[in-house]
């Protein structure tokens, strides 16, 4: 299960399509879905998904930031790490 927020990245219905098609492509016996979630409060809303869901892995990626946003505005891996109960794989980006 790939979740796709909008608030740090500008995402959109193609491009996630065109993700789904690359991974479908090259590994047809996975079963992947993906769920765009329009959300106030980022760790509330992925929390409340994985759950309805029933989901058993969150796969998130990080990217570079400065010393000033690491130390004043916390990544979303980094939040979620703390705040949700289900395995977390974090790919260094």
């Amino acid at each position: 299960m790939h979740v796709v927020t909008k608030e740090e990245e500008n995402w959109d219905e193609e491009k996630i399509k065109n993700i789904h098609f690359c991974f479908s492509s090259k590994y047809p016996d996975l079963k992947l879905n993906y769920k765009m979630l329009s959300t106030n409060d980022l760790l509330t809303g992925v929390d409340e998904y994985l759950q309805a869901d029933k989901i058993d892995m969150l796969a998130l990626t990080t990217s570079k930031r400065n010393i000033f946003m690491r130390m004043f505005k916390p990544s979303i891996p980094r939040k979620m790490l703390y705040h949700s109960s289900i395995p977390l794989f974090v790919l260094r980006g």
